[in-house]
């Protein structure tokens, strides 16, 4: 019997992956709702989308195979092959996410202000 243990792992890293994506995508479009509708914008809340799209097409891919079969197919690569593209993966969406958090705020936090001055 093989070892599914690498499997497991592959499918709770991608869906993080996942989670983040869809997180950073969440903060882009609340950015959007501040900042307004412009082409360039929407290219990267679309670019968001699209990306968090091939992650969870990439984790039911994972998910649905037969073990059996996944497990022969990791059995052909290295370590490193089999790691450093996921980890990669895992380290691009944290930047993701963390870079529209750092902007959401800093757009949250220029909000109020500008209706505050537009008031007075």
């Amino acid at each position: 019997m093989a070892d599914y243990t690498i499997i497991y792992v592959l499918v709770g890293l991608s869906a993080v992956q996942v989670w983040l994506t869809l997180t950073a995508a969440y903060f882009a479009y609340q950015i959007t709702k501040v900042v307004g509708v412009f082409w360039a914008w929407s290219l990267i809340v679309a670019a968001f989308s699209v990306y968090a799209i091939q992650n969870i097409i990439s984790v039911l891919t994972i998910a649905f195979y037969p073990p059996e079969q996944l497990a022969a197919l990791f059995a052909q690569f290295n370590v490193l092959q089999i790691w450093s593209g996921q980890l990669i993966s895992l380290l691009i969406a944290s930047l993701f996410m963390t870079g529209m958090y750092g902007l959401r705020k800093i757009f949250m936090a220029r909000k109020p202000a500008e209706t505050t001055r537009e008031g007075e």
